[in-house]
């Protein structure tokens, strides 16, 4: 160790001063070492956390399709607007006009509240699933799924969901709300 002499004279012990090499040498470990860490999390998560790309439209053909037993069976618009009330806590911008709803019952998507709601529209029966939009999913979108199609929109800050027969659905989305835009087959 160096010795110096203090200003009474006593000499005190100081560390000896880093050679720039060890400085050096152990930043040149820690950025490789660092950026292996951050990979291999990237890489785990993107490996074991699943795709849910979709899982709206796949929960909304499920539930369709199922043979669940409603909350509430053929409710009128003004108890489907109290039981959305109860459900998501605030009205919601279900489809009145032209539609006579069937049954409603609450499910859970992606651990958010949902509602799906039967509808004889145009004397067919198709399904509305509405859900509070947590994300920025395409604002429109059409799925032809095998005999039925899925369409979707926004209605403010809830994404809402149809499906139904697709060889009749100039009949029954207009009532149901769905854009013109989304009736085209060519989207």
């Amino acid at each position: 160790m160096a010795v110096s002499q203090g200003s009474d004279g006593d000499e005190a012990e100081r560390p000896p001063k880093r050679e720039p090499d060890f400085v050096l040498r152990s930043n040149t470990v820690a950025l490789p070492l660092s950026l292996i860490v951050l990979v291999a999390t990237v890489v785990a998560v993107y490996y074991f956390v699943p795709v849910r790309r979709g899982e709206l439209f796949v929960r909304a053909a499920e539930e369709h399709r199922a043979a669940a037993e409603p909350d509430l069976p053929a409710p009128t618009p003004d108890q489907l607007s109290a039981w959305s009330v109860g459900v998501f806590g605030t009205a919601v911008p279900w489809p009145t006009e032209g539609v006579v709803a069937t049954g409603a019952r609450a499910i859970e998507i992606q651990r958010l509240r949902a509602g799906i709601v039967g509808y004889d529209a145009g004397g067919q029966r198709v399904s509305v699933v509405i859900q509070r939009a947590r994300d920025a999913p395409p604002r429109k979108r059409r799925l032809a799924d095998g005999d039925e199609v899925v369409l979707s929109w926004r209605v403010a800050k809830w994404t809402l969901v149809a499906i139904g027969p697709a060889a009749t659905v100039a009949t029954w989305a207009p009532p149901l709300g769905a854009p013109a835009k989304l009736l085209k087959t060519g989207r």
